[in-house]
């Protein structure tokens, strides 16, 4: 598994939350469909992948 930072707008509101997967692809998809059922003006997503923060590695078990 990965940590993964989803930036998404709805309605020219920017949003940001972080989540776990095994590919950006499969994050991209799964947060898409999450998305666009939640949202009232779902304008896309964007999935980043975190690999270390202030110089520290990520480990997510």
């Amino acid at each position: 598994m990965k940590l993964f930072r989803v930036d998404y707008m709805d309605d020219c509101d920017d949003e940001a939350y972080l989540t776990v997967g095994n590919s950006t692809e499969e994050v991209e998809e799964r947060e898409t469909k999450k998305l666009q059922e939640k949202c009232s003006c779902f304008m896309g997503c964007w999935v980043f992948e975190i690999n270390e923060v202030d110089g520290h590695k990520i480990v997510v078990e």
